[in-house]
């Protein structure tokens, strides 16, 4: 989907964002470390941000790349 461009959802920031707060909230009350997930949510509250909510997961690679100045 990444290098398709595809712009068709599977499951949308806005429910990726929901479960990885839920993951790092369980991480936390279990004192389970999860050093990438931080960042992760991070990303994910860029796209949310700039109203990407409803895309798909493959469109974290918009972030990156705006991030990176680079493109795939």
């Amino acid at each position: 989907m990444v290098i398709q461009r595809s712009g068709r959802p599977g499951f949308t920031i806005d429910l990726q964002l929901k479960s990885v707060a839920a993951t790092l909230e369980a991480a936390d009350t279990s004192g389970v470390p999860v050093p990438v997930t931080p960042q992760l949510y991070q990303y994910y509250r860029i796209l949310q941000a700039a109203g990407m909510g409803k895309e798909g997961h493959h469109a974290l690679i918009k972030v990156l790349e705006k991030l990176s100045g680079g493109s795939l």
